[in-house]
């Protein structure tokens, strides 16, 4: 009988986040092990009966590392989606981000968890410590994170620049203020507590705040 067909070593673990992705979608954190992610693996060019919860451990130290690769992917996607935010006003852009980020968390719920569980955020600030087989793939988290935020920061940024924000408030702090709104929004829609109708309204609200003050407003009206 010929030996049955093996994964080459290259190719299994994209296979196995693909596997654990589609597990994700379906049935949330909780699906994911890697007994269930190697039995789930798609039928290609090789066996898939050669996959098994030992060969999984030979490219992941757990199924928190294989599912911080599945995270890894969707802070890259969510990092391209804000990319893309292309109003003509700093303060547009902003309140186009917040919605975006609440849409791809209502679009996503499962993987949006994912891409704040806790077990991953602790391995990521203590690297070192993680165990994982893949230690740069943390640092790749870590980049796709500051990149999402990046986008809120960009976006202050040009406003400050050209006078369309405010001034008096460092633009870290508010670009994070509308990030956390955007989050809390977000997590809002996701226990279905806030009615859809009511985000622009909060949004533009929030925005405004950081608006830079009308100069006409300041003028002394003439007697």
């Amino acid at each position: 009988m010929p030996p049955r067909p093996r994964w080459h070593h290259g190719s299994l673990l994209p296979a196995l986040v693909e596997a654990a992705d589609a597990l994700l979608a379906t049935g949330g954190r909780a699906a994911v092990t890697l007994r269930a992610v190697a039995a789930h693996v798609p039928k290609g060019s090789a066996d898939a009966r050669s996959v098994t919860h030992t060969a999984a451990m030979a490219h992941v130290s757990g199924v928190t590392e294989l599912l911080a690769h599945v995270s890894a992917q969707w802070w890259e996607r969510l990092a391209t989606e804000l990319d893309a935010a292309c109003e003509p006003s700093a303060s547009a852009r902003l309140a186009s981000l917040a919605i975006a980020y609440r849409a791809f968390a209502l679009s996503h719920p499962h993987h949006f968890r994912l891409m704040y569980d806790e077990a991953i955020w602790r391995a990521c600030e203590v690297p070192d410590q993680a165990g994982f087989k893949q230690p740069a793939l943390l640092e790749r988290i870590v980049h796709a994170r500051n990149e999402a935020f990046g986008a809120f920061a960009r976006a202050v940024h040009d406003g400050v620049h050209d006078g369309t924000l405010r001034t008096d408030r460092a633009p870290y702090v508010m670009a994070r203020t509308i990030a956390a709104l955007a989050h809390g929004l977000a997590m809002e829609a996701l226990d279905e507590r806030l009615p859809d109708h009511e985000v622009a309204d909060i949004v533009a609200l929030a925005v405004e705040a950081l608006r830079a003050p009308d100069p006409a407003e300041h003028i002394a009206p003439h007697t």
